[in-house]
């Protein structure tokens, strides 16, 4: 069990510092591009077509669909009832959690690791979870 853990420690490792090393060459080769390309980069926004031009169109829109959606949830009159239903799937995913750790076949590593992954999916949806109680509790 503890040679997994530190090859999983390696692999993640290895993984940082190869996408930092690779960040390193991009960041470098567009600060290389940009000051030997000689282009003037200013924007003329008066000019411009595409997402910019748009841009404030587009947050208006976003504003209203999220009101929209809001409203047709009706989060302050059933707000008790939607932090009841967050805090029964956090502990759902809780007793989720420790079935698969109960569970992890030690026998095989790609099961081990398929079950690593699937706890890795729960805590994402715990955190997640979390960010949206909180979100519920400031409206």
């Amino acid at each position: 069990m503890y040679q997994i853990f530190c090859y999983i420690g390696i692999i993640v490792f290895a993984y940082t510092l190869l996408n930092y090393i690779i960040q390193i060459f991009y960041v470098q080769n567009s600060v290389i591009e940009n000051l030997t390309s000689g282009n003037d980069t200013t924007i003329d926004v008066k000019n411009i077509n595409g997402e910019l031009a748009n841009s404030e169109s587009y947050a208006n829109t976003l504003t209203t669909k999220s009101s929209t959606l809001l409203n047709s949830l009706s989060l302050t009159q059933y707000k008790k009832n939607y932090e009841n239903i967050i805090l029964n799937l956090d502990e759902y995913l809780d007793v989720l959690m420790l079935k698969n750790v109960l569970n992890i076949n030690l026998t095989d590593e790609q099961k081990t690791f398929e079950s690593l992954n699937k706890l890795t999916i729960l805590k994402n949806a715990k955190n997640t979870l979390n960010d949206v109680i909180k979100y519920v509790d400031i409206k």
